[in-house]
């Protein structure tokens, strides 16, 4: 079994994981539960058992490796497709037996979950404030959860957009809005994460402390794990040759910013929203500053830092939470969730 790039080599029955990664580090993983299969899912694919990683706090999910063997006509550019379509990436070959390889096929922080990729950047990196505003109200219309890796200018345009996504979204219920705060070395929020519509994510590092390059407010949410430590973040990367982190590969572990920190924190909504869709915006924001964990200092009586938001997510406790609301077993069902340049919630509470 594998989590990531992890090895789990036993599982104590107290629920706890003692294992190595690829560095030769020494881990801890809680075991929280296997989540159920969601209908999409082949009634034959190995089940996805989720851990939350103690000293961080990430959410892993643990899969099996596949073994997969080719008919000897089919051709190399062939099977690369075929692997980037599944999200698979090859982890060894087999010498003594031609056309088969051992492949690992991840999945993120909301395993079920459908996402939806709206583009609004163009080759020359730029996009009017117009398209930006209307990408976000169609994602509105399509998805749950809407993940903003980027910032810009104020436009009035996309701050409208902003308020509709409220409305817009999940019949009333309102498109939650995740945007990341910047990476300007604790500069103020950013545009349009300091936007009263949004929830405003920020950087923590490996070693629970808050990354030197994420920006600083009182309209900071919460933090999520991202670079800025000993490690970074391993995710899929681009499968165009010559293109990505780590071209040739079709997954990287040199990803970070509060842009990986904003799509965690979405991925953790996405999956809270599997197991209680019921929640409006503003509870889904409320729910997961309060289960955040408190780590780092600076912390006001209302529980807010100015570094840290409200904490750093903790996706077993805000699922924990989101099942004790609607006192339901955990089962995760299928929940749209974009993962894109693009998301809502209520206004930062004072400092």
């Amino acid at each position: 079994m594998r989590v990531c790039d992890l090895v789990i080599p036993d599982r104590r029955p107290e629920g706890v994981v003692n294992l190595l990664d690829k560095h030769g580090q020494r881990l801890q993983l809680v075991y929280l539960g296997e989540a159920a299969r969601p209908a999409s899912r082949s009634s034959s694919s190995p089940p996805l058992s989720l851990f939350r990683e103690a000293n961080t706090g990430l959410l892993r999910v643990a899969h099996r490796e596949l073994v997969l063997r080719f008919a000897h006509w089919v051709p190399e550019a062939r099977r690369r497709a075929i692997l980037a379509d599944g999200r698979c990436s090859i982890r060894r070959v087999n010498p003594f037996v031609p056309d088969q390889a051992v492949v690992f096929q991840p999945a993120g922080k909301s395993p079920g979950c459908r996402i939806l990729p709206v583009k609004i950047f163009r080759g020359d990196e730029l996009a009017c404030d117009e398209g930006v505003a209307n990408a976000i109200r169609y994602a509105a219309l399509h998805a749950d959860v809407l993940s903003c890796s980027w910032r810009g200018g104020f436009g009035p345009d996309v701050r409208q957009a902003l308020e509709d996504a409220g409305t817009l979204g999940r019949r009333g219920l309102g498109a939650t809005v995740f945007c990341s705060a910047g990476n300007g070395q604790g500069a103020p929020v950013a545009f349009p994460a300091n936007d009263p519509g949004t929830v405003a994510v920020g950087a923590s590092t490996d070693l629970g402390t808050s990354a030197e390059y994420s920006n600083c407010g009182p309209e900071l949410s919460v933090v999520a794990p991202s670079s800025g430590g000993n490690r970074r973040i391993f995710t899929t990367d681009l499968s165009q040759p010559g293109r990505g982190f780590s071209p040739g590969d079709l997954h990287t572990d040199q990803f970070g910013g509060t842009s990986a920190a904003t799509a965690i924190t979405a991925g953790v909504a996405a999956l809270v929203l599997s197991v209680h869709p019921g929640l409006d915006r503003w509870e889904l924001k409320e729910l997961l500053e309060e289960t955040a964990e408190k780590i780092g200092g600076g912390y006001n009586a209302l529980g807010h830092s100015l570094k840290m938001g409200y904490g750093r997510v903790d996706a077993g406790r805000a699922v924990e939470e989101a099942a004790r609301r609607v006192s339901a077993p955990l089962a995760y069902s299928e929940t749209a969730y974009s993962a894109t340049p693009l998301s809502c919630s209520h206004p930062p509470r004072s400092s």
